[in-house]
């Protein structure tokens, strides 16, 4: 996802006018507006179906305020958010940096600054998204490692074969079952697999 190409937003926002300048700015803007939205309900109703590259959302909305909306679209991870409020007070900004909003723009809405905040949410996203990816490797890894070397000790003990055979083992198994290391070695350390294709390479 990248700023410099055309994007699709959608508007959340219960000012009619306000709608109105925005979807002005961003088509001059070379983007698309796929939605607009009256409050925070419609505002995740149609963020779940559109997926929209960006959404702007205004914090004071009926039904569901902003925050509140601006949540629930983060818990689901869809796209990025850059929350508008016509005020500006610490108290608001705070909250909106307790959650995983990537921009906040003051109303009336500055032209010359919505181009630069797309650009900010959408780098800010990618950022978010990538270091949460890294994340749940390197915790995969880590329980593929802890399983391995619990499924080794399990066949050195039970089979009397050394650590290399028994990872290798755990190995030949995996490809046979085309199945990953991790849920292998689960499987043996919980005593659900050792009705082999073949023994245990002593």
């Amino acid at each position: 996802m990248s700023a410099s190409r055309p994007l699709r937003l959608l508007i959340a926002d219960d000012d009619p006018l306000v709608t109105f300048c925005l979807r002005a700015q961003l088509t001059n803007l070379g983007h698309q507006v796929v939605a607009e939205a009256a409050d925070g309900q419609e505002a995740v109703s149609l963020a779940r179906q559109l997926h929209p590259d960006v959404i702007l959302m205004d914090i004071k909305m009926p039904n569901m305020d902003g925050l509140e909306a601006s949540k629930q679209i983060d818990q689901d991870g869809l796209c990025p958010i850059i929350l508008l409020s016509a005020y500006s007070g610490a108290d608001l900004v705070q909250k909106a940096r307790s959650l995983s909003v990537q921009a906040y723009l003051v109303k009336p809405v500055d032209g010359r600054d919505l181009e630069p905040a797309i650009e900010l949410a959408v780098d800010r996203f990618r950022q978010v998204k990538r270091l949460q990816h890294e994340t749940t490797y390197l915790r995969k890894m880590r329980n593929a490692q802890s399983a391995l070397r619990k499924a080794t000790e399990y066949l050195v003990a039970n089979f009397h074969c050394s650590p290399h055979q028994a990872q290798e083992w755990v190995q030949q198994e995996a490809r046979a079952k085309r199945a990953g290391l991790y849920e292998v070695a689960r499987a043996i350390v919980g005593g659900k697999t050792v009705s082999y294709h073949y023994d245990v390479p002593i």
